[in-house]
């Protein structure tokens, strides 16, 4: 792509840019600059632009949006002040807490999770005061909201999620809708598909696969 195709295709995308930065802005904590993520995904356009080849078989504009995005979450990851460990640590504590708290019928304490979790007390601790600071902007007093690059995070899980159920056979998105928002068991769903709950549970299984497929990728 010659420098002034990159020209013309970064004034007809900018737009898009900043549409993916007002719809991620939305669900990120106030504090995070929309600044920076424009330029990331100014950044991400650009690179997109740049590397792109339409011999591959690609859509341009779903190329710029996925790189785009990419770049916007590259750069809320670098803000996150825990490393991918440290944040695998913090989901095993958390879920600990919320196992503990539905049991016990209160908030458990630091050395109760720690020997659930099976981390050390000073580990649960020092996970838990990073996400703390990094929920928060540094005059605030600590929270546990999700750190600014997880909500985008999940923010992003649930659109692709969203986008792979609306692409599933009709049958399969009615299982998943049936199971996961209706709450019904795979032998009630077969009752009201006229199949049977192995049949069921074999549509539910192809879904999910399909699913896991998708966003692995």
């Amino acid at each position: 792509m010659s420098p002034e195709q990159v020209r013309q295709l970064t004034e007809r995308y900018i737009p898009h840019v900043h549409a993916i930065v007002n719809g991620m802005r939305r669900r990120l904590p106030p504090w995070v600059a929309t600044e920076d993520l424009a330029h990331a995904g100014v950044v991400g356009l650009l690179a997109a632009l740049r590397a792109f080849d339409s011999r591959r078989g690609d859509f341009l504009e779903a190329y710029v949006v996925r790189r785009v995005r990419g770049a916007i979450l590259d750069e809320l990851r670098t803000s996150d002040p825990l490393s991918r460990t440290q944040r695998r640590d913090l989901r095993k504590a958390r879920a600990a807490a919320r196992t503990l708290e539905a049991e016990l019928g209160r908030s458990a304490t630091s050395d109760e999770i720690a020997e659930r979790s099976g981390l050390a007390e000073a580990r649960v601790r020092t996970v838990e005061r990073l996400a703390h600071a990094a929920a928060s902007p540094p005059t605030a007093e600590p929270s546990c909201e999700a750190t600014a690059y997880e909500a985008a995070a999940v923010s992003e899980l649930r659109r692709r999620l969203a986008d792979r159920v609306g692409s599933l056979p009709g049958r399969e998105q009615t299982v998943l809708s049936l199971y996961y928002h209706e709450e019904l068991s795979l032998r009630e769903i077969g009752k009201l598909l006229g199949v049977t709950e192995s049949r069921a549970c074999q549509i539910h299984g192809a879904a999910v696969r399909s699913l896991r497929a998708a966003l692995g990728d």
